[in-house]
């Protein structure tokens, strides 16, 4: 393992202390408003004590310190109502995205839940990008009806990184009991990122290395373009597998012996595994082998010998590739150019990766390279073998590769000409497709996506037009 890839040790230095946030005081001093009780735990509760109902307010202000990752707390509401909540408020108002624990894991939720079990539920905000900003909590029951009523413990800053580790490893060693996987290795770390596997250290390292190759060329690439981008506060995980048993556990189902990797949004991690163990893969070696059983010693060692090189030529585009392509989805979404909490035009989304993914015979090629994968689609389109998308069902909406009915062949279709389409807008109007960005961002829901795209880009007529040119020059230009 090279020197860049240590084992993880040391954590960053703790956030400083802020009086009295965690109500550890006894009383509620740094804290103002009423109709908010001091109970067990230490927590506050705004319960009735007379039977009548009452609204009850309690906030305070503070500014994020230095090495502050996440700031956690434990409450639930008495009743399932939007009355009922906890907030965390920025400047102008705005309000720090939640997440509450889950049996699927953390997820967001903008509402307060009831109890589970009888118990109050863990959430956290991110605040690792807030160093230095004021915030202001807020536990709020504006509802007067008897019996409704909110109790929230007190509040938690935890180290950058600490607490996205714990939960990283708790959650790979609980995959490894409950699936009877390999059992799980140690930490390791680089620069940006931090992986836990059941594999070797070598594939670990190795795929550290692209995911760190991946992230400075990412970086300067879009900045370079004009493209507005923030450094992620905090290390991104990676969960590295043996096999595809592994992946399978992670995400819950089984999955297509073409799926080699993914990017998890819900817990923003990088879920990959060896390609060459993937069971599509062992059973065309084992028919070669089968097949080839009845030849002579020196024959038999000819073919297979060829089919093992071919194989390993497989498995070694297929896992650069894979980690490439998920690596640069987690990057879109860690460095501030997309949004996993807003509306996500897959159009866009798998642009940006595949624009990143180029590999030719086991090698990276850069970003933006011709991607010999996504040209022979385009070219199977332009020669009428294939038909192509209409720009508009490709921007409008995400049927051409999420529809019930949808085959194979448009959604290698929809990936091939939404990788033209970045790659185009990235050479003539890397202006305008920042500005899409930044649109896009703000949105939550998807009905302002043709709207969006035309008032940035221009008359789809047009636009459909100066596509097609482009995928025809590309399809055209040589191999």
């Amino acid at each position: 393992m090279g020197p860049s890839l240590l084992l993880l040790a040391a954590l960053a230095a703790p956030p400083a202390e802020l009086p009295n946030l965690d109500f550890s005081a006894g009383n509620l001093a740094h804290w103002k408003g009423d109709g908010f009780n001091l109970v067990e735990g230490p927590a506050v509760s705004s319960a009735d004590r007379d039977g009548t109902g009452r609204k009850a307010i309690l906030h305070r202000t503070f500014v994020v310190p230095p090495g502050a990752g996440t700031l956690h707390f434990r409450a639930h509401a008495s009743h399932d109502d939007e009355r009922l909540n906890v907030f965390l408020e920025a400047a102008g108002r705005e309000l720090v995205p939640r997440r509450v624990r889950t049996a699927a894991g953390f997820k967001r939720s903008t509402r307060l839940l009831t109890a589970d079990g009888g118990r109050s539920r863990d959430y956290y905000w991110e605040v690792s990008d807030r160093v230095g900003e004021t915030l202001r909590i807020i536990v709020l029951d504006h509802c007067d009806e008897p019996g409704r009523h909110v109790v929230c413990s007190g509040f938690r800053l935890e180290p950058v990184d600490e607490f996205e580790k714990r939960e990283f490893v708790r959650l790979m060693n609980e995959l490894a009991r409950t699936h009877r996987l390999p059992p799980m290795d140690r930490p390791f770390r680089s620069k940006h990122f931090l992986a836990v596997g059941n594999t070797d250290d070598r594939f670990i390292a190795a795929q550290l290395e692209h995911c760190e190759l991946m992230y400075q060329q990412f970086v300067n690439h879009f900045r370079v373009k004009g493209l507005k981008l923030r450094e992620p506060t905090t290390r991104l995980m990676v969960a590295v597998f043996t096999d595809q048993e592994g992946l399978e556990a992670y995400v819950g189902h089984p999955t297509s012996s073409q799926m080699t990797g993914i990017y998890h949004p819900v817990s923003n991690r990088l879920v990959i595994y060896d390609f060459g163990r993937s069971r599509a893969l062992i059973r065309d070696r084992e028919r070669f082998e089968e097949k080839t059983k009845n030849l002579s010693p020196a024959h038999r060692a000819y073919v297979l010998g060829r089919v093992y090189r071919e194989t390993d030529e497989i498995r070694a585009d297929a896992n650069l590739a894979t980690i490439m392509h998920e690596a640069s989805h987690q990057l879109a979404f860690n460095t501030g150019l997309l949004n996993r909490d807003g509306d996500l035009p897959v159009w866009l989304i798998e642009g940006l990766a595949t624009y990143c993914e180029a590999t030719d015979n086991g090698f990276w090629t850069g970003m933006g390279a011709a991607n010999p994968q996504r040209l022979k689609g385009l070219r199977r389109g332009v020669k009428g073998e294939r038909k192509l998308l209409p720009l508009r069902a490709l921007v409008e909406n995400d049927g051409w590769l999420h529809a019930p009915d949808v085959g194979r062949e448009q959604v290698l279709m929809g990936y091939a000409q939404s990788w033209a389409l970045v790659r185009m807008l990235l050479e003539e109007q890397p202006r305008a497709l920042k500005r899409y960005c930044e649109t896009v961002y703000q949105r939550r829901t998807p009905e302002h996506r043709l709207t969006d795209f035309g008032e940035v880009f221009g008359d789809l007529v047009r636009m459909e037009r100066r596509h097609l040119d482009y995928v025809r020059k590309l399809a055209g230009a040589t191999p």
